[in-house]
């Protein structure tokens, strides 16, 4: 399992450095939040149907991987 620290913690570590963390961070922190199903869902209600028919391809690629 993951250990979430306090970035107070590990600062030090990364004096003068970049920390990037991708979509994956937030997924594995809060899956049923962040994972993309759950994405598409929440933003389902804001987009236009062109967008929509977009995403609910991608969305069975995505789902057709795993």
């Amino acid at each position: 399992m993951f250990e979430i620290k306090q970035w107070s913690e590990i600062q030090e570590e990364f004096n003068g450095g970049t920390l990037l963390l991708g979509n994956g961070a937030s997924i594995a922190v809060v899956p049923n939040k962040f994972s993309y199903p759950s994405l598409f869902e929440a933003a389902n209600s804001h987009i236009t149907t062109a967008v929509k028919k977009f995403l609910m391809r991608l969305k069975r690629m995505i789902l057709n991987w795993f």
